[in-house]
């Protein structure tokens, strides 16, 4: 690939002939500030106040909000939140969520012609 220079892509669907949809979450996800890891069902929580990063293992504080019960306004457990109890979830995140510009769609073909 270094010779010809090409990116490699990859696309992997786990959950593609899944029955049940994924969750939609309105809420802004927690994410780690070192390595941008949203917050998933395989962090740890240290106490009531900090979780630790699965993928670079940095302590971070959890947002006030998410230890509120958004139905009834109540405090809650943060484990039953449904982004820590399933492993497919859709957010609703604001511009600043993402990583930078959308670029553009772009298609190659390959056609192998050797024999």
């Amino acid at each position: 690939l270094k010779q010809v220079k090409l990116p490699l892509g990859f696309i992997c669907q786990p959950f593609k002939d899944s029955r049940e949809p994924p969750l939609l979450i309105p809420d802004v996800p927690p994410r780690c500030p070192s390595c941008q890891t949203y917050i998933n069902p395989f962090v740890t929580f240290t106490d009531q106040r900090h979780w630790k990063c699965n993928s670079c293992f940095s302590l971070n504080e959890v947002p006030g909000n998410f230890l509120i019960d958004s139905m009834t306004g109540n405090p809650s457990n943060p484990y039953n939140r449904p982004e820590l109890q399933h492993a497919a979830v859709e957010f609703l995140v604001p511009m600043e969520y993402q990583a930078g510009q959308l670029r553009p769609v772009t298609y190659l073909f390959v056609f192998d012609v050797s024999d």
